[in-house]
């Protein structure tokens, strides 16, 4: 560990009382800057170790050429601590005002004024510190400000909620009156897209005339608009048409056994939600045996080509849909036929709907041109009135 500032100065201090109190034998001795100690003749008492510099009692004589404060001068820590002339030693970073030589007043006046200075700059900062407080209140209320205005500025300027909705509903039509994807079209949403236009259009007679094919209309499947509801593929008295998939599937003794008692028991399901009178049991046994053949056709995922499973798996998810229409209170007039569609014009398509509160269900697996063609029916409809509508501004 290297000695301090403070060790260094003091040493050089004590080698200074030292030599002070030397005999007055040792007064011959004379310093010389940087150089070695000289003595004169006869030099007894207190004296230097040989080949060590300080002073040590009881050795004698002096060694001559050995300066004991040459370590002070060629300080090997740091810079000297000390300086040495002919007529003595001087250390370096004296304060006067430490010790007694100097005014005995001093000391006193400078540890007033530091305590005078050190309170006006505390005072200073205490006032420098209430200032910055105020300028941040001063922001603070300078954002908030621009907090409101901004806010102000974007409630009279965005769009609001109502004007996002039809913006929304008007993408949606343009979307469903040009070219929608397929899976949007017999999914029945771009027709219900189409028929809740229409049903902000003029009356029955003001648009233009648009026929439609009764045959096309049998193959159109129709809800109340809940989810997860259709009667697709019950509506032909409940008789059912098996793809591809559910008849190759194995083991085949098995899977004929199950098909065989979903078709009856689907008849008499479907007669009795014509009576108004469905028999739980009747809809537990078509629930479990549906259950067991998705099973059957989930196990041969690997073995049937992906087309043929994919319309497999929708025949069985559109089955189960029809089991749910004919838990609805409305099964009733599904299975009589009361709402099947009886329209010779688009026009009276829209009426006939709207005044039942129906909407397009999904379509049945072979029946997707006819959705197709409807909503080439239902498209120039609603584009025709558009613009019949826009002439008469």
């Amino acid at each position: 560990m290297y000695p301090s500032r403070t060790m260094q100065v003091g040493a050089a201090m004590l080698a200074v009382l030292t030599l002070g109190s030397i005999t007055p034998q040792a007064e011959a001795c004379r310093f010389v800057a940087g150089g070695a100690m000289r003595f004169g003749a006869g030099v007894s008492g207190r004296g230097l170790v040989p080949g060590r510099t300080g002073f040590f009692p009881g050795v004698s004589p002096l060694t001559p050429g050995i300066n004991p404060l040459a370590a002070l001068v060629g300080n090997p820590y740091g810079g000297p601590v000390a300086t040495m002339s002919s007529t003595g030693v001087g250390i370096l970073g004296y304060d006067p005002y430490l010790y007694s030589t100097a005014d005995p007043f001093g000391g006193y006046l400078k540890g007033t004024a530091a305590v005078i200075d050190a309170q006006g700059r505390y005072l200073v900062t205490v006032e420098q510190a209430y200032m910055a407080k105020e300028d941040l209140k001063r922001a603070k209320l300078a954002n908030r400000r621009a907090a409101l205005e901004e806010w102000l500025w974007e409630r009279e300027n965005l769009p609001t909620l109502e004007q996002e909705r039809a913006r929304d509903a008007q993408q949606q039509l343009l979307r469903a009156q040009n070219d929608p994807p397929v899976t949007e079209l017999w999914s029945g949403q771009s027709l219900n897209v189409l028929l809740n236009s229409a049903a902000a259009l003029p009356p029955q007679g003001q648009g233009p005339n648009i026929p439609l094919d009764e045959e096309l209309l049998n193959k159109i499947n129709l809800n109340t608009g809940k989810g997860g509801v259709n009667f697709g593929l019950l509506k032909n008295d409940g008789n059912l048409t098996w793809p591809t998939a559910l008849l190759d599937l194995k083991p085949a003794a098995e899977a004929q056994e199950l098909r065989d008692q979903l078709q009856r028991r689907t008849k008499e399901a479907v007669e009795q939600a014509k009576n108004g009178a469905l028999d739980p049991n009747t809809m537990r046994e078509l629930e479990k045996s549906s259950e067991r053949l998705q099973k059957l056709l989930l196990a041969q995922v690997g073995d049937l080509p992906f087309g043929d499973y994919s319309e497999g798996k929708r025949y069985l998810g559109q089955f189960n849909d029809g089991l749910r229409a004919l838990r609805e209170p409305n099964a009733k007039e599904f299975a009589s036929g009361k709402f099947k569609l009886k329209a010779a014009t688009v026009a009276e398509l829209v009426e006939h709907m709207n005044r039942h509160g129906l909407k397009f269900a999904p379509a049945a697996p072979g029946d997707e041109s006819a959705y197709t063609a409807l909503h080439r029916a239902l498209a120039d409809y609603s584009v025709g009135v558009s613009k019949l509508s826009a002439e008469k501004r």
